[in-house]
């Protein structure tokens, strides 16, 4: 009798062993645990917010790129436009011997059309004189001149006021006049042949090849068809025709 049931707590205590056994063994030869669905979920919203980084980066660079090229398309427009007024110029020189002369240059290979063009006198030893002429156009890539014995005055004129308000720079008035053919025979006219004067560059004015107004004044060059600065003084003739001196290699560079 304490045989048996010495055998029946022995088989008692192995039946309670064997199942931690069994999950021991179980835990030894398990594979890993899956991932979680949360953690997939985590790699997709990461993944996500990149992609979105990336297409507002290639947003940003692409305006960029966009706004770059109008920029340079406006500035080759404007270089353009300026092509041939950037190459007409006006200018007064003493020559050797004392006399000057008054240049209008044209370095394009198309002409300028409606061209006005001022410039005066610096006072000494006579009155204050300004020239406003008016040419039909200045050929393509010559050099166009009024010489010192050219000019002349009258010193009976009195100075005009100042251009009628509303006048633009290709409306004829006044105060610009073109070359006369011949001296007048005004008692008061005065030649500026045997003077000793200081003559000084104004502005002119002009339409390019393609119609549009240009001024060059004062070192500047502006697309604007307002009137020229008014110079003071007594309105001055110019006698003759224009020499003109063509100009070997022009072209839009040079």
């Amino acid at each position: 009798m304490g045989r048996r049931r010495e055998e029946q707590r022995v088989r008692l205590r192995l039946a309670r062993q064997r199942p931690g056994h069994v999950r021991e063994r179980e835990r030894a030869g398990q594979t890993p645990e899956p991932k979680r669905p949360g953690q997939w979920r985590d790699v997709t919203v990461v993944g996500g917010l990149v992609s979105v980084l990336v297409g507002a980066a290639v947003a940003v660079w692409t305006v960029l790129a966009a706004q770059d090229q109008l920029d340079q398309s406006k500035k080759a427009d404007a270089q353009e436009a300026r092509a041939q007024a950037s190459r007409i110029s006006t200018w007064t020189m003493q020559e050797k011997g004392g006399k000057w002369r008054v240049h209008v240059m044209n370095r394009s290979p198309d002409p300028i059309g409606n061209v006005y063009l001022t410039f005066r006198v610096l006072p000494a030893g006579m009155p204050q004189v300004a020239w406003a002429v008016m040419l039909t156009s200045v050929p393509p890539c010559s050099d166009m001149t009024f010489r010192q014995d050219q000019l002349g005055y009258d010193e009976d004129r009195r100075a005009p006021d100042s251009a009628p308000e509303g006048i633009t720079m290709f409306s004829t008035f006044s105060t610009f006049s073109t070359p006369v053919p011949d001296k007048p025979s005004d008692k008061g006219w005065q030649s500026l042949t045997d003077m000793d004067p200081w003559l000084l560059s104004g502005a002119v004015g002009f339409t390019d090849r393609d119609g549009v107004p240009w001024m060059r004044a004062n070192g500047r060059l502006i697309q604007t068809g307002a009137p020229l600065p008014n110079l003071p003084g007594i309105p001055g003739d110019v006698v003759g025709l224009p020499a003109v001196r063509a100009m070997d290699g022009c072209d839009e560079r040079s």
